[in-house]
């Protein structure tokens, strides 16, 4: 098996105790059932996997919910991959070049650019109707929070697509209740946290002795486009295999992103989407998560968003004010939160390249939506427990627990601040 270069010597597999839990883990053969999810990132947000919450101790009410979002479902990051694959079929149908099937995918790919140009990188209808209803489940799983109306502070990041998920999950809220206070707000100021990228991450991400020049030989190998291209080209010999069959894969995985009935997904095998997805899960991983080649780089990033969690809590607990502090960002930035944090199901250490989807697996860790939820509870007392919710469902942290999913909030915030 090939091993990843890495400055530690003799490294063996590790798993940290908290690994995507193995009933969470789908193995190829379920994958390969599954097309949507070897969509990666691309994967549209499910909803909750769990419909009933588990019942806090008794005497305990929520108060206060503590919330980061990744943005919605979204177009493709800019209009150059839809013409890209526009312009190679309508070269290859100007030259005789298209197969009928090659036809129909370019009359398709057309329609879709109709839908798609000039919106790169823009939040579509399917992500504003997922953040949408987000809120209006946390409205109706914790109504005594919100009961309260005390002010709800909602940040979100500069990138257009991630203030228009902050735009509709506040719209949400308010059909609920329209006398909610809530303050929303997207400046420059705030990126420090909610979408921290230091200069390190920036280098790793580029590192050819490390990790890159390892995966780019891995993503050769694993991409395979020639049973495509012969479908869709009389002669395929002058396309860029490599160009065309990665291109076409963003544009096939997104169109559960769109409100469209279009397809593209079909083209490909179920194999050829799990060697991609293989490629893209192996990157996401690397570069975003706990992997030990990359020495906790990413994870150094999320600290400011960390700090910012305990702090805002410490001040809704002492204060009172604020019932809720809602936050909207990106997927790198909240697989990195995760993974500092050590939640239940993102925190895996692998440094084989051939165990990472055994233990970690980025449309479960982060498909468009993706959220994490402190939900805070005090009792007459005063004492404050908390539990969390990865993507609406309940998980654990590597602390020790009051009963099932609620812990301490003294421990939970004690085993952060040792992240710091």
């Amino acid at each position: 098996m090939k091993k990843l270069t890495t400055v530690f010597c003799g490294l063996m597999l590790c798993l940290s105790a908290v690994a995507q839990p193995a009933d969470k883990i789908l193995d190829k053969a379920a994958l390969l059932q599954m097309p949507e999810k070897l969509g990666s990132i691309y994967y549209a947000y499910p909803g909750p996997q769990q419909e009933t919450l588990t019942d806090a101790p008794k005497g305990y009410k929520p108060f206060y919910i503590s919330h980061y979002g990744r943005h919605g479902s979204r177009f493709q990051p800019s209009d150059e991959r839809y013409q890209t694959v526009l312009e190679i079929l309508e070269a290859a149908y100007k030259d005789g070049n298209l197969t009928p099937l090659g036809e129909d995918v370019l009359s398709r790919v057309h329609k879709l650019w109709i839908i798609a140009r000039g919106n790169g990188g823009m939040l579509t209808k399917v992500g504003e109707q997922q953040h949408h209803d987000i809120a209006a489940r946390m409205y109706e799983r914790f109504p005594e929070v919100f009961a309260s109306h005390k002010a709800i502070e909602a940040r979100s990041s500069v990138v257009p697509r991630c203030k228009a998920s902050m735009e509709s999950f506040c719209a949400s809220l308010k059909e609920k209740d329209p006398a909610l206070n809530i303050t929303q707000e997207t400046k420059q100021e705030f990126m420090c946290y909610i979408a921290n990228d230091t200069p390190e991450q920036k280098a790793f991400e580029k590192d050819e002795k490390i990790w890159r020049g390892e995966w780019t030989k891995f993503e050769r190998e694993h991409v395979k486009g020639t049973r495509l291209l012969k479908t869709l080209f009389r002669n395929p010999d002058n396309i860029d295999e490599y160009k065309f069959t990665t291109t076409l894969y963003w544009l096939a995985v997104g169109m559960q992103d769109l409100p469209t009935d279009l397809s593209l997904i079909e083209l490909f095998t179920p194999e050829e989407l799990y060697d991609i997805w293989l490629t893209i899960n192996y990157r996401m991983y690397i570069c975003n998560a706990a992997a030990p080649e990359a020495q906790g780089i990413a994870l150094e990033a999320a600290k400011p968003l960390l700090r910012n969690i305990i702090e805002k809590a410490d001040e809704a607990i002492k204060s009172g004010n604020e019932c809720a502090t809602l936050r909207f960002g990106h997927d790198s930035h909240l697989i990195r939160l995760l993974a500092l944090m050590d939640i239940e199901g993102c925190g895996a250490k692998v440094s084989d390249v051939n165990e990472i989807e055994r233990h970690w697996q980025d449309f479960y860790i982060s498909p468009m939506a993706a959220n994490l939820q402190m939900v805070f509870f005090r009792n007459r007392k005063g004492s404050v427990i908390v539990k969390l919710l990865h993507n609406e469902n309940e998980v654990t942290l590597p602390v020790k627990n009051l009963a099932g999913c609620y812990y301490r909030w003294r421990d939970v915030k004690k085993y952060l601040l040792s992240k710091l």
